[in-house]
């Protein structure tokens, strides 16, 4: 992972980050507005509506508008960072996926 894309990923959380090893078969959730694409950020929160991710999750600065859940499944071991959100709402963990070949991503849902 590049330097600055490391710095970007861990400016995103707050608080203390937390370093560890997913197994197969673990399940998250990425929220999005495309379907079928790709990402390195999920959580294991499910929001009732896009309004309450996209402020759990401070997503609005990115542009992204959270109208779609897409289910993630680990498919094998990898390390992952965990924590809070920076600007998010308290209680909302993130996790950063530092192996993408690790999980399938799913296509997405509208709540």
């Amino acid at each position: 992972m590049p330097e600055e894309l490391a710095a970007d990923f861990t400016a995103s959380f707050d608080g203390p980050i937390t370093a560890r090893l997913v197994r197969p078969g673990e399940d998250f959730l990425r929220y999005t507005d495309v379907a079928d694409s790709k990402g390195s950020f999920l959580t294991k929160t499910q929001f009732a509506n896009p309004a309450d991710a996209v402020e759990g999750l401070y997503l609005g600065p990115y542009g992204n508008g959270a109208t779609l859940m897409q289910p993630v499944t680990s498919t094998g071991r990898s390390i992952v960072l965990e924590g809070g959100v920076a600007n998010g709402a308290p209680g909302v963990q993130q996790t950063v996926i530092v192996n993408r070949g690790a999980f399938q991503i799913g296509s997405g849902t509208g709540y």
